[in-house]
């Protein structure tokens, strides 16, 4: 079948990158195009697990990693009963928000050429997460003005990204995750109003060599949009930190 011009969509799907992909692509952009030797890195959302894999395969360049999302280990070898608690929870949130992921996941090029052909389908789907996962008491203007949603959504649809941004999910069945502690040092940042709950501190520190531990005053899933200037503060003060030895 050909390609219809404008969907992007052809009997050949495209071969997906995942997280361990753009943290290779992260290594090269630092090290080689933009010759600094070593270098930190943050992330939320799908910028905890490149992170993380930033973290985990490249600690020859990479000095130290912060995230404002992350789990406990998968392996549950270990837990004590809060742990036990946070996992109950976790897989409650995971069986009512998740829907949307598996359907990503598993069919990233039907849900992503409705999507992409549908503006209105796009910002609704896009829209309920920021309602639904930051930190605003059932207001969605409260923490993200119209004109920055706008902006948003349409960065996806004028740029034809909506399928390419989709096709990142399927991933999650066809590429390894990190197994091992990152043993780089790890500044973890809890925001009050996450959708995904935290794990104790005890579980974090068998995945991550936790070298600073901050529970946030306000924000949710997209801290360094609904919190800017704390979010800067604790990411600066986390390296400089790091940077001083």
């Amino acid at each position: 079948m050909p390609s219809l011009p404008g969907y992007g969509f052809s009997s050949r799907p495209p071969r997906p990158i995942g997280p361990a992909g753009v943290a290779r692509l992260w290594r090269r952009l630092m090290t080689e195009a933009l010759g600094y030797p070593r270098f930190g890195a943050q992330g939320g959302d799908w910028g905890s697990a490149v992170t993380a894999a930033l973290g985990a395969g490249h600690g020859d360049v990479v000095s130290a990693i912060h995230l404002n999302l992350f789990m406990a280990p998968p392996a549950t070898d270990g837990d004590d009963a809060e742990t036990a608690a946070y996992r109950q929870k976790l897989s409650a949130i995971q069986l009512r928000e998740s829907a949307y992921m598996m359907e990503h996941a598993t069919k990233p090029q039907t849900i992503g050429l409705a999507l992409a052909d549908t503006p209105i389908g796009f910002a609704a789907w896009v829209c309920e997460k920021f309602h639904g996962w930051g930190d605003t008491g059932g207001d969605i203007e409260s923490r993200f003005p119209k004109d920055w949603l706008l902006d948003n959504i349409m960065t996806y649809l004028v740029n034809d990204a909506v399928q390419s941004a989709i096709w990142m999910y399927h991933t999650i069945f066809t590429e390894a995750r990190p197994g091992e502690r990152i043993e780089v040092p790890t500044g973890l940042a809890l925001y009050p109003a996450e959708f995904m709950p935290y794990p104790p501190r005890s579980a974090a520190e068998r995945a991550f060599n936790v070298a600073d531990w901050q529970e946030m005053k306000a924000g949710g899933h997209f801290a360094a949009l609904e919190e800017p200037a704390a979010f800067a503060d604790n990411v600066g003060r986390f390296f400089a930190q790091i940077s001083q030895g």
